[in-house]
């Protein structure tokens, strides 16, 4: 009851009809503007008019962010063309799903506009106009002649109505605008997933071409000759009087070949998943932080243990950070901190070095790679790194994959 007696006083309602009048000319420019450019219906003018439906649904997001303090989310980046020339931005002008939303929301704003000033302000004018009733005598209400009493009772009535009405019209208009005009996030999320799962097939492709080729050119290189040696050492063992000196080398080429390739194994299998990660996240860090020709200190604060795969990415995410601590930023300390963060965790490497790597993400610091590297798990990575300093890079990663 106190919000329906308070209603025509607060300053949501009054927001409300301001938006409701101050929409109406823009809905009117806009058609006009839009799709006056739409009258010659050949690619070129499609494209400009979705080009300028775009920037339109700029303005009423911020006539609804600025008048009623709603802000509706953007929606994703204009249309980037494949290539450039007049040709190829006509293309992704018409191809781009946002724009021909945005057209649609500026062809019926215009009549909803009306519609809203012809319903709401009309509310707010004969409420206004049966109050004022007994000052001005009899008026007339319906297609009769009323005393000025009962034109006041009515416009008492609609003063408490006009507001809700209002209300109603710009909560379907802000749908039909959040709906059109703004971010259209299971569609975004749909096409992250299909870009993640594309990145995750890539990852797995690479990974198995790396291990293929890390057998072959290494393990495989050592067990070949490893091969060789043993079977020279067998020919010479069937001899009648073996040569016992040459036999005790080729013994010692095989021992050392065996160990090589048994080492390169390792350092394989290690790059799939590192053993030392067996005794947790904090003992894997402090190792990488133990071999990193920088001072680094490991701050771990977990609840409790990743799931083994986000763990994996985490120490691979680190241990490209802290290399990159060390061959880029000319640091004297870095920090790496992990901490329970917002239903997930975060790991965060921080140094006191000239910073820069922002600009150097795709230029060989593997920033980029890190990226591609969490995104199919939804994980994220952002940097800062002003020139001069300091740098951070913050991964964040969910609990499970």
């Amino acid at each position: 009851m106190h919000r329906i007696l308070y209603a025509p006083f607060s300053r949501r309602a009054w927001r409300e009809l301001a938006y409701v009048w101050a929409s109406l000319p823009l809905a009117v420019f806009g058609l006009v503007g839009v799709y006056g450019m739409f009258s010659p219906i050949v690619p070129p003018s499609i494209a400009v008019t979705l080009w300028m439906a775009r920037w339109w649904g700029r303005v009423y997001r911020r006539l609804a962010r600025t008048v009623l303090h709603i802000d509706i989310e953007a929606p994703e980046r204009g249309p980037r063309p494949a290539e450039p020339g007049p040709i190829a931005w006509i293309l992704a002008q018409i191809g781009h799903g946002a724009s021909w939303r945005a057209a649609a929301y500026a062809f019926l704003r215009l009549p909803y506009g009306i519609l809203m000033v012809g319903v709401g302000a009309g509310f707010w004018l004969c409420a206004a106009a049966g109050i004022a009733s007994p000052l001005l005598g009899n008026v007339i209400v319906g297609y009769s002649l009323a005393p000025a009493w009962l034109a006041f009772a009515i416009g008492l009535v609609l003063l408490f109505v006009a507001p809700w009405v209002v209300h109603g019209l710009v909560r379907l208009d802000l749908y039909l605008m959040g709906r059109l005009l703004g971010r259209r996030l299971l569609r975004e999320r749909v096409r992250d997933l299909e870009q993640t799962r594309a990145l995750a097939v890539d990852n797995a492709a690479a990974t198995l071409r790396r291990i293929e080729r890390d057998l072959h050119d290494g393990a495989g290189v050592r067990l070949v000759a490893l091969a060789m040696d043993l079977a020279m050492l067998r020919d010479r063992l069937r001899q009648e009087t073996p040569d016992l000196a040459i036999a005790r080398e080729l013994a010692e080429a095989a021992h050392t070949h065996a160990k090589e390739a048994i080492g390169e194994l390792r350092d394989l299998a290690r790059g799939i998943h590192p053993p030392v990660l067996d005794r947790g996240l904090t003992e894997a860090l402090q190792s990488l932080a133990a071999r990193s020709p920088v001072p680094v200190v490991v701050n771990v604060a977990l609840p409790r243990r990743p799931a083994p795969a986000i763990e994996t990415i985490a120490y691979f995410c680190a241990s490209e950070l802290v290399a990159n601590v060390a061959r880029h930023s000319q640091a004297r300390q870095a920090k790496v901190d992990v901490v329970e963060r917002d239903g997930g965790w975060e790991l965060q490497v921080s140094d006191d070095g000239i910073g820069g790597a922002a600009a150097n993400a795709n230029g060989g610091t593997g920033l980029s790679g890190l990226a591609d590297r969490v995104r199919p798990v939804d994980g994220t990575l952002t940097v800062s790194s002003p020139v001069g300093g300091p740098t951070v890079v913050t991964v964040r990663l969910p609990w499970h994959a």
